[in-house]
């Protein structure tokens, strides 16, 4: 997989809720989380057309292959980071900060003044060293007594 400035971003389409619903769950599955972990995780975590259809979807692609999602939701000023997803056969290459990186410019643009982050716990270094800020800790969805980190981007510098 070459570097990032080889991908492009552009607009999630109508019909690839599924598809793109499938890269989450398989960069999900990089963290080694068991199978039932993963069962719960597909009531949680989906792209929705509504989403897509409504603008807030976005990916990243390579060649023909769409290898990264990210989707931003809200209403400015605080906009939330809903979704940062990273195909495995792409993790490394900096299409996770090109997601995070065209998330932040899109929110700006909006009128956004910050974007946070529901993290997973193993992505939570990967946004501070993009410039998130430790703001606290939210139940999960998915298993609740689980803390998850909420992190914060500053779109004012």
């Amino acid at each position: 997989m070459p570097p990032a400035g080889d991908f492009a971003i552009r607009d999630a389409r109508t019909g690839e809720s599924t598809s793109l619903t499938e890269l989450m769950l398989r960069s999900k599955a990089y963290w080694g989380y068991d199978d039932a972990f993963m069962a719960a995780c597909r009531d949680v975590l989906f792209v929705s057309e509504e989403m897509i259809a409504a603008g807030q979807v976005f990916v990243a692609e390579y060649r023909d292959g769409v290898v990264g999602v990210a989707a931003v939701v809200d209403t400015p000023p605080d906009v939330e980071l809903d979704a940062c997803f990273v195909d495995p056969t792409a993790i490394g290459t900096g299409v996770g900060r090109l997601l995070v990186d065209t998330a932040k410019a899109r929110a700006r643009h909006a009128g956004a003044r910050t974007m946070r982050v529901v993290s997973d716990p193993n992505a939570a270094t990967f946004y501070a060293r993009l410039g998130a800020q430790p703001a606290g800790e939210v139940p999960s969805d998915i298993a609740g007594a689980r803390p998850l980190p909420l992190l914060r981007f500053d779109l004012t510098r």
